[in-house]
């Protein structure tokens, strides 16, 4: 999203795009890394699942700003965006990076 907001300031509608697209097509969990999660976070995958399609379907309507040139539609979608991924960040980053990567060690 730093790179969204850089373009915003910018007014650099084709990056603006470019980036939404990354993030609205960024990797799915492999399926093997999917049963992981639902072991853990069971009931809670419900939340995580529908955390991912808002931020995916955040992005690719502002790729749609972007194309049609509306900046003032973009700077409102880029906010929702980065507070969806910020709340989304907040609940679950921790849980699954340890889940998906294992622990931490920090030398």
């Amino acid at each position: 999203t730093y790179l969204i907001n850089q373009a915003i300031v910018k007014k650099d509608v084709e990056r603006i795009a470019q980036s939404a697209r990354k993030i609205a097509d960024h990797a799915k969990l492999k399926k093997s890394e999917m049963v992981k999660l639902i072991k853990v976070l069971r009931s809670e995958m419900v939340s995580f699942k529908r955390a991912d399609k808002r931020v995916r379907d955040l992005a690719s309507r502002l790729e749609e700003a972007a194309n049609d040139n509306d900046l003032d539609k973009a700077k409102q979608l880029q906010s929702a965006m980065q507070n969806e991924c910020m709340a989304c960040h907040a609940s679950f980053q921790n849980r699954v990076a340890k889940i998906l990567h294992g622990p931490v060690i920090v030398d």
